[in-house]
């Protein structure tokens, strides 16, 4: 499952407005963040989640071992994932940590070996797979309650 957030229109947006994309992804982060410590999951869930694609797509264009996008992919994904749980949707939450995961891999793979971007990646890839274990196994007794399988 692939977790999509942005139109069509918005993500051709960030395609060809890649400057203006990078501030408003940190507008829309820190919107969410602040969503979030209101309760407001489901507004955090629309920032953060237009947030996380168009980071996605600047990973795309930029290279998957930009260092900020990563690190803000990263937050991002944490922080959906809350929300996702919060909700009653911690599939999707999962799901959204399995897709950054995969990037990270790709990311490790073709890092040309440089000691310092490999640490990092695999410092971020960490801090995905140990939100996933704590995911999963706080997620089940939500997912019985919501119907939702895994």
């Amino acid at each position: 499952m692939h977790v999509s957030f942005l139109c069509p229109e918005h993500r051709d947006w960030v395609y060809f407005n890649q400057n203006e994309a990078l501030s408003w992804v940190e507008s829309a982060h820190y919107q969410g963040e602040v969503c979030i410590e209101h309760n407001q999951w489901q507004q955090a869930m629309n920032q953060l989640g237009c947030a996380f694609e168009a980071t996605e797509i600047l990973l795309d264009l930029q290279g998957p071992s930009t260092t900020f996008l990563v690190t803000r992919l990263t937050s991002l994904s944490l922080s959906l994932t809350q929300c996702f749980k919060q909700v009653s949707l911690p599939n999707f939450g999962l799901a959204l940590l399995d897709q950054v995961a995969q990037r990270l891999h790709i990311a490790i793979d073709i890092s040309g070996g440089c000691p310092e971007k490999t640490a990092f990646l695999n410092h971020c890839l960490e801090k995905i797979n140990n939100h996933y274990q704590l995911g999963l196994h706080s997620s089940s007794a939500i997912s019985a309650a919501s119907g939702l399988t895994h």
